[in-house]
């Protein structure tokens, strides 16, 4: 379905990963193509694109073709409209009054305020909490101009967007084949690109970009990551220069457009993996990312640590089915991309459903929202040293989020310590079995 907005994009522009075994793909929220608030189980959207979570855990969703921003209250098993009215346009007011025309990326800030990459109407807008639509950047005019007054900058055909935690908002602009910055006060400057659509690496002010959509930003906020659905490929912004994350082609650039990147599917290392039109990202707190390879029809995973990409979600076969085992489902499409938790969520834009990857309970790793509370840990996040204060006696395992083991011990008892000093940052699954009981809980590793 959403392939008519890309081809609306190009024409503007131009004139078995082991680990998914123990996860289950599940439909949260919709059917058939409409507009239908109410029960998550009943409720319509029409081509569901960019997705972001706040600090909660409800779910933002752009809905593309309806032209309103949409919710997913974690709280509740409903579905509403956060902002617009559902006709094409450009009003900022309230949350009803306001207008979209074609909204795809979004993204949240730590306060719950909701950013809107307005795609036709080349402007970046927010949502604030009190349900003000207003609009951060942009004149609506098509062009490139960075400003210190946000406002008066112009965008072309804006795509993703993504936040640091300095507020500092990036922004895949499209049509411009560039990245942008909005700062937190308000200043809008090129990070890399020249404007013109190509494929090239190297310094930021003569690199090319061709098909930029998704976006994300590491923690720090030095380095941006962007796919490009044309050359088929991640792409990385840090220390002014930029290069390849994975892709086929991988420290293999001349220098010389020759056209983009062969499309296909291929896992293997990152710099021998295909891609056919990858979409949304996102990124973990080890720099590895999860991406929706929208004409393959899965969810891919490349690693940084491993330099391996790999089969996520999705057995490649276009349909829909939810399933109990994640390579056996069945995707259209799959757009966009977040995680809470522990559980990914997407939005599967051919199928008109926002969907689930979700951990187990009791295979590889726990659901994080089930953690068990007879095991009680400190500090959470911790940094070189994990306490365990009480907990079952018997045997414990330390999972990153794929379900991979990083640490075990046969017996244990508490209180005792674990040294988490060689350990990527990221979240972890700590599961402590006796004969009677396990029990589980997340932790969460920063360094």
């Amino acid at each position: 379905m959403f392939k008519h907005c890309l081809a609306f994009i190009l024409f503007s522009l131009t004139c078995g990963f082991a680990y998914s075994q123990s996860y289950s793909v599940q439909t949260i929220s919709g059917d058939s193509a409409g507009y239908v608030n109410g029960l998550k189980s009943g409720a319509l959207f029409n081509s569901p694109t960019g997705i972001a979570t706040d600090n909660s855990g409800n779910l933002y969703v752009a809905d593309t073709y309806n032209n309103v921003i949409r919710v997913l209250w974690n709280s509740f098993n409903l579905t509403g409209t956060l902002a617009g009215n559902g006709t094409a346009g450009f009003n900022d007011g309230t949350a009803t009054a306001a207008e979209f025309n074609n909204p795809i990326g979004v993204c949240v800030d730590k306060l719950g305020n909701v950013y809107v990459a307005d795609m036709n109407n080349n402007r970046i807008r927010k949502i604030s909490t009190n349900g003000t639509v207003s609009t951060l950047a942009g004149n609506g005019i098509t062009g490139h101009k960075d400003t210190a007054v946000a406002a008066s900058a112009e965008f072309n055909l804006p795509t993703g967007l993504t936040i640091d935690t300095a507020g500092d908002i990036f922004v895949a602009d499209a049509g411009n084949y560039d990245i942008r910055e909005i700062s937190a006060s308000g200043v809008v400057t090129t990070v890399a690109g020249t404007g013109y659509a190509g494929f090239k690496n190297g310094s930021i002010d003569s690199a090319k970009f061709y098909g930029l959509f998704g976006i994300a930003v590491n923690k720090a906020g030095t380095t941006v990551y962007v796919s490009e659905y044309i050359n088929n490929d991640i792409r990385s912004i840090t220390g002014g220069v930029v290069s390849m994350y994975a892709g086929y082609g991988f420290g293999a650039d001349t220098g010389m457009y020759q056209g983009p990147t062969p499309s296909g599917i291929r896992d293997g290392g990152l710099d021998s993996a295909l891609f056919d039109g990858p979409l949304g990202i996102y990124l973990d707190t080890a720099d590895n990312i999860y991406l929706c390879d929208e004409l393959n029809n899965r969810i891919r995973f490349a690693s940084i640590n491993r330099g391996t990409v790999v089969d996520f979600v999705g057995s490649g076969a276009e349909g829909f089915m939810d399933a109990s085992q994640a390579s056996d489902a069945e995707l259209n499409q799959p757009f966009g991309i977040t995680m809470y938790k522990g559980t990914f969520y997407f939005t599967d834009n051919g199928n008109n459903r926002i969907r689930a990857v979700i951990p187990p309970v009791g295979l590889g790793i726990p659901s994080v929202s089930q953690d068990n509370a007879s095991m009680l840990v400190y500090p959470n996040p911790c940094t070189n040293k994990l306490t365990i204060a009480s907990a079952p006696a018997g045997a414990a395992q330390l999972m990153d989020v794929t379900g991979r083991e990083v640490w075990s011990n046969p017996s244990i008892k508490a209180p005792y310590s674990i040294s988490t000093m060689g350990l990527a940052p990221g979240i972890y699954f700590l599961r402590i079995s006796s004969a009677t009981t396990t029990a589980t809980t997340k932790v969460v590793i920063e360094h």
